[in-house]
């Protein structure tokens, strides 16, 4: 079910030639438009056409009448297919639940577990033994650099790090991590847990209109599943936070190399994505550096807490001034040869433009980006075998 805004410049005569076109019934049609035009919520939400009723957010929007669910954009058709798939919808074992890339190349190579296992430093020491075993660095300076655009409080940048350093693993890219903070008081409003269950809608600690709170609540809602299919966790933080320090903390133990860098990260996306981490306390970053193995004091750039106030605020105001020059939007964001793909559902899109220019480790080397949840063949046939 489609929901339709006709443009006011539009004539409602060809926009009803259209829908008769298509073989569809136009009995009612004035009125509904009449409705429209009138804003009469009421009588729209009578007849179930009022978008607020239905949360959709953007279009297109995918609206499943049974679960009352609501999916946003092209890229939840995977949710939606999965959702019938579960249902034991599909017409036959060959429906796969979810969307495959039309542009696998040269051949299709399925990794059914390819990102929930195995462990992240399990996989990081495969993907170092397999390049040493191929008289490969690892971190080749021939290799195609690769910037990684992230953000610590950013739930879609936590669940795309493996899908990331993926990219190592398969082909012959370099992986730079840079820390982005997005301003998600600016985009979704600001907003507490306490602030949320208020009954007073004019306190100061609220900013968020309704419109917001379903955008983020449906944000929430496709990172949780992501999550649950990488074996983890992600709860809501209690507050919009400012991650300018840890942002902060990404470029100091980068100074290290990468490994503390991802070390880092390994130790401090978790704690933040169940409620562990505060990234506005100093304290609590500084902790968290030691417990990640990364110092906080050093001979040249001094203590972490006196190199956040001056150098290293003015190191992450550069990478942000970068950021904004070529045209990032939020997290995460990756940039290859200048071009800007932005949300890890640009994966698959990435990962067939390095092996068309010959990248790939080996032949192979899966194009697109295959979800955990496709059941094997036999999982299928005893689905459709107990649905008969």
């Amino acid at each position: 079910q489609a929901w339709i805004n006709p443009h006011p410049n539009l004539s409602i005569h060809w926009i009803k030639e259209a829908i008769q076109d298509c073989g569809i019934e136009t009995n009612g049609f004035e009125d509904f438009i009449s409705e429209l035009k009138r804003e009469d919520n009421n009588a729209l939400k009578g007849r179930g056409y009022l978008n607020e009723a239905r949360d959709v957010v953007g279009v297109p929007c995918f609206f499943l009448p049974n679960s009352q669910e609501s999916f946003y954009s092209q890229y939840s058709l995977s949710f939606v297919r999965k959702r019938l798939h579960d249902k034991l919808l599909f017409r036959s074992k060959d429906v796969l639940p979810d969307v495959t890339c039309a542009f696998r190349y040269p051949e299709p190579k399925i990794r059914i577990d390819v990102y929930g296992m195995p462990s992240t430093h399990r996989k990081r020491e495969l993907q170092v033994r397999y390049r040493k075993s191929h008289g490969l660095q690892h971190y080749n300076r021939n290799s195609k650099a690769i910037d990684v655009y992230i953000d610590i409080k950013s739930p879609h940048a936590y669940l795309a790090m493996e899908m990331s350093r993926a990219l190592e693993e398969d082909f012959n890219v370099d992986v730079n991590f840079l820390p982005f903070t997005l301003p998600i008081g600016n985009i979704y409003g600001n907003a507490t847990k306490k602030a949320k269950k208020a009954t007073d809608k004019s306190s100061k600690q609220e900013t968020r209109n309704t419109t917001q709170w379903k955008m983020v609540k449906y944000g929430y809602k496709v990172c949780r599943e992501l999550a649950a299919l990488q074996n983890t966790k992600i709860l809501g933080t209690p507050k919009v936070y400012d991650s300018t320090l840890g942002c902060i903390a990404m470029i100091w133990a980068s100074t290290f190399g990468r490994k503390y860098l991802d070390d880092f990260l390994d130790f401090t996306f978790p704690l933040m994505w169940q409620r562990k981490f505060n990234i506005e306390d100093i304290g609590e970053v500084e902790k968290f550096l030691v417990s990640s193995g990364v110092p906080i004091e050093n001979e040249l750039l001094g203590s972490f807490r006196d190199y956040a106030a001056a150098e290293g605020l003015v190191k992450f105001k550069s990478v942000m001034n970068q950021a904004a020059g070529i045209g990032v939007l939020g997290v995460p964001t990756f940039v290859i040869d200048g071009e800007v793909f932005f949300g890890k559902e640009h994966l698959s899109l990435i990962r067939l433009k390095l092996s068309q220019q010959g990248l790939g480790l080996n032949a192979e080397t899966p194009i697109d980006v295959p979800y955990l949840w496709r059941p094997t063949s036999s999982d299928r046939t005893g689905a459709i075998e107990s649905r008969i």
